[in-house]
């Protein structure tokens, strides 16, 4: 409670007061609370200064040792813009150290301002939807929940909420963090990639598309199949094995990219594993799976691909059960769906800002366009099938989808996953026991998609209790005004 007055006495005295020592510190306010403050980052105290693996970087910025630095995510990324630069005075004395003149050489300058992408009152609610979510205890397994939505038109984070709870007391804690650094097997919502990957491979095109959903058992035996035709043999195209979630269309296309172009009942998995495992990736990393996203913040995990022992992981690869994806990631690839091959980086910041005199916002300094990470390269017509494929998953009326979106005010287009996954959690007692991760991409408005949702229910016991479908809608009540 010390007033400016009497701060700048007691400095005027400091040669006549033996032991004091005057400084001005600060700290940061959040108007809105915990909402969002894990990506909002820290600061370091005065004492703590620079942290020590970036001293000399700092220095040479004209830092100085004690200056308190942004140490994680919007806060370190944008440290130099947000810190504003200090004033600088020369000051002369006489022969017995008193200051006779003082001179300004650089007035100082306030901080910038970061005008974010994220639209508050919608933050809000997802965040509400996740932890009522969470509330409700619907599998006693499940601890946390992840959801993400983008403007597909240029990558804006719109909104993204990450809760956890403690399962013994009941308390649920912010982990929107983990939407960028938590990795999950995310299963078939991912296969709109695979679909388009046949079409940048060549082995499937407009007028050679369908194949024949059947069991896949190999010499070994090794058996792979779709839950939907687990005897059968069933001719689907494109358009319907997205509809149908066919595991083995996506086996097939793997099969034919790693050169084994045929199936006989009983025969070798003869395709090329490391071939075919690398060209997936490669196909997949163009939609933001397995890659850096290219978020505007300091760090995010690539995900965690595996590496496998047998071939037959790498059709699990094809249809989203091997290797493991983020949050962030599996948004990224619904919006790339969505604007149909633009992949644009999620950005949070939108503009800089000058600060005025009295501290409010000033004139606009910098706008951060757009940053195209790559374009897909295939025919457009390729990707208005893979729509029409997400089309049919909520609006045909046999989908598990069609409850929520079938008759929606809005349309809505998007894929199912259940990835199988063994629990990490925090509950000792039951690591590494089987469980399902329920999750689901979508996009809307169908015709000219202006948002596109991921949402991740990692660690369901109960396979019969898939609930990303109704968060997805819930998320898509929040956007358009639908509560």
């Amino acid at each position: 409670d010390v007033t400016e007055q009497e701060l700048a006495v007691v400095s005027e005295n400091l040669m006549n007061l033996k032991g004091v020592e005057v400084s001005k510190d600060w700290t940061r306010v959040y108007p809105n609370g915990e909402l969002l403050a894990t990506i909002f980052g820290g600061v370091t105290s005065e004492k703590t200064g620079i942290p020590t693996n970036l001293v000399e970087t700092y220095l040479a910025m004209g830092y100085a040792r004690n200056d308190r630095v942004g140490n994680a995510y919007l806060e370190q990324q944008y440290e130099t813009v947000l810190r504003g630069t200090k004033s600088r005075y020369d000051t002369v004395t006489n022969q017995e150290g008193d200051i006779v003149a003082t001179t300004q050489t650089y007035e100082g300058k306030s901080g910038d301002n970061l005008v974010l992408t994220v639209d508050i009152k919608f933050q809000k609610e997802i965040e509400k939807i996740a932890t009522d979510f969470l509330n409700s205890r619907q599998d006693l397994w499940n601890d946390r929940v992840y959801i993400v939505a983008l403007d597909p038109r240029n990558g804006d984070v719109i909104g993204m909420a990450g809760k956890k709870i403690d399962v013994t007391t009941g308390e649920i804690s912010d982990s929107v963090h983990g939407v960028l650094n938590e990795n999950f097997i995310v299963g078939s919502s991912m296969k709109g990639a695979t679909v388009l990957a046949g079409y940048m491979s060549g082995v499937i095109d407009f007028n050679n598309n369908v194949l024949v959903d059947e069991p896949l058992t190999f010499k070994g035996p090794l058996t792979k199949k779709s839950l939907f035709n687990p005897s059968g043999r069933i001719a689907v195209n494109d358009i319907q094995a997205l509809e149908k979630s066919s595991n083995t269309y996506m086996m097939k296309i793997a099969m034919m990219i790693g050169g084994q172009n045929s199936y006989t009942y009983l025969e070798e998995l003869s395709m090329k594993r490391d071939y075919t495992l690398d060209a997936l990736r490669g196909y997949y990393a163009q939609f933001g799976l397995g890659v850096r996203t290219g978020i505007d913040l300091p760090s995010e995990s690539t995900g965690f691909l595996g590496v496998p022992n047998e071939s037959g992981q790498v059709l699990d690869e094809s249809f989203g059960q091997f290797d493991n994806y983020t949050p962030m990631q599996l948004a990224q690839y619904a919006a790339t769906i969505a604007s149909k091959g633009t992949r644009y980086a999620p950005r949070l910041v939108k503009e800089i800002r000058r600060t005025e005199s009295d501290g409010s916002l000033g004139k606009v300094e910098l706008v951060k366009e757009p940053l195209i990470m790559n374009q897909v390269n295939v025919d457009p017509e390729a990707f208005e099938r893979v729509h029409r494929g997400f089309w049919a998953v909520t609006h045909d009326v046999g989908s598990r989808s069609y409850n929520n979106f079938g008759n929606y005010p809005v349309g809505v287009a998007g894929k199912t996953g259940s990835g199988e996954s063994f629990y990490q959690g925090e509950v000792k007692e039951i690591i590494n026991e089987a469980t399902t991760n329920s999750t689901y991409v979508a996009f809307a408005p169908y015709e000219n998609p202006e948002i596109a949702v991921a949402v991740i229910v990692p660690y369901i016991r109960n396979e019969s209790v898939l609930p990303a479908g109704d968060l997805v809608k819930a998320t898509m009540d929040a956007y358009f005004g639908f509560n």
